[in-house]
């Protein structure tokens, strides 16, 4: 439950302080009551207590972080790129509340709660403008605006409708009839920079100094302030708190739709990457072998490098690589061919000493009958000279 409890009234200042902060309160009761998003706390009642301080309920959100404290704790880009989540969703939140006429009018990461799972909520509506309804802190935005430029520092900036440093160049000149939706969006722009550089665009000591700032001065690119940050993200910040209203997204969904769309991308580009990271790999494995076995981690990286190709056909790293790979092939190829060459004369070889093997063996078996042949021959013929001279003997001896 929430009240609106007076600060201590030791002067008129004190009274008037603490009927802004009522209607502020009032507010924001009206605005977050009439909304139903997962962005926005609903509220559950509202009333007056006894003493004439207006209350209401609303549902508990568990979490210690908001975005601006999310901002100072990261570390390195991915801590900052990781932030765009959230970011996104307090576009949602915003392109809800403009899709039923309302106008925030002082988002900052302070008012950006983070719950511990993950919820992401737009607080503090109390500033909000409504169409078609009377804007009912106007004349007390016109009052402030006015003692902003009149103020040595920023110590009275606090109550401000709206926050210099996120105030579009039109709110803090205090052209009510000016704060729109593209108010908002040069909100959600300075947001998206400080996510990106941990800072504000612009550096000032007071209010005049920030008009002044606004109005004249030109920031430096968050891609400029470091390489490492996208320079997609860098021109989607930069456009949406364009000076010119006129050269701002149109719609906060513009806006969402360009961070989605290069987040999209950034993972296409981290895909191809890890391919190209896998056929380098494949190609070092490559030039350590020869032959088949070369071919065959090439073949890989051909395979690889066709996927890279297929969702960046620009992509110069993989070309690079696939002509690399078309130079090593033809090598392995080859390679291949040459070897398949000394395969054929090793086994033409080989069939020839088989061929001359078993050649030897046949002219050795017929050596060997011939021989044997002859043998029986000059046996046979012996005997029969010896049977020719015995029967000799025997007519000689009758």
């Amino acid at each position: 439950t929430h009240e609106a409890t007076p600060p201590p009234e030791t002067d008129e200042e004190s009274a008037r302080s603490f009927d802004e902060y009522r209607i502020r309160f009032l507010q924001e009761a009206w605005v977050t009551g009439a909304m139903e998003h997962p962005g926005v706390v609903p509220v559950y009642e509202l009333g007056e207590t006894t003493a004439g301080i207006p209350y209401y309920t609303m549902r508990y959100v568990t979490g210690e972080q908001t975005l601006k404290d999310a901002i100072a704790s990261a570390e390195d880009v991915d801590d900052r790129l990781a932030l765009l989540e959230p970011f996104l969703k307090v576009c949602d939140t915003i392109r809800y509340a403009h899709a039923r006429g309302i106008v925030h009018r002082d988002l900052k990461p302070e008012n950006i709660a983070i719950g511990e799972f993950g919820e992401v909520i737009v607080l503090d509506w109390g500033l909000s403008k409504m169409k078609g309804r009377p804007d009912v802190s106007g004349g007390i935005w016109q009052q402030r605006i006015e003692e902003f430029r009149s103020a040595s520092d920023l110590k009275t900036v606090a109550g401000a409708l709206g926050t210099p440093g996120y105030m579009a160049p039109e709110a803090a000149l205090g052209q009510s009839e000016n704060v729109d939706e593209r108010s908002d969006i040069y909100s959600l722009g300075v947001m998206l920079y400080q996510i990106l550089t941990g800072k504000l665009p612009f550096q000032f000591d007071s209010f005049v100094e920030y008009v002044q700032a606004t109005m004249h001065a030109e920031p430096e690119s968050p891609g400029d302030l470091s390489p490492d940050l996208p320079r997609e993200l860098s021109r989607i910040a930069m456009t949406a708190f364009a000076r010119d209203r006129s050269e701002r997204f149109e719609t906060v969904d513009a806006l969402a739709s360009d961070v989605r769309r290069w987040l999209t991308e950034g993972s296409v580009d981290r895909e191809v990457r890890f391919f190209l990271d896998d056929a380098r790999a494949e190609i070092e494995a490559a030039q350590r072998l020869s032959g088949n076995a070369m071919l065959w981690h090439l073949d890989r990286a051909t395979n690889l490098c066709s996927k890279s190709l297929h969702l960046r056909p620009d992509n110069a790293d993989a070309i690079a690589l696939k002509s690399e790979i078309l130079s090593m092939r033809e090598t392995g190829i080859e390679e291949r061919v040459s070897g398949g060459r000394r395969q054929v004369l090793q086994k033409v070889g080989v069939i020839v000493l088989a061929l001359a093997s078993i050649g030897a063996l046949i002219v050795a078996s017929e050596l060997r009958d011939a021989k044997r042949a002859a043998e029986e021959q000059v046996a046979a013929a012996r005997s029969r000279e010896a049977m020719s001279r015995q029967r000799a003997a025997q007519d000689r001896a009758r």
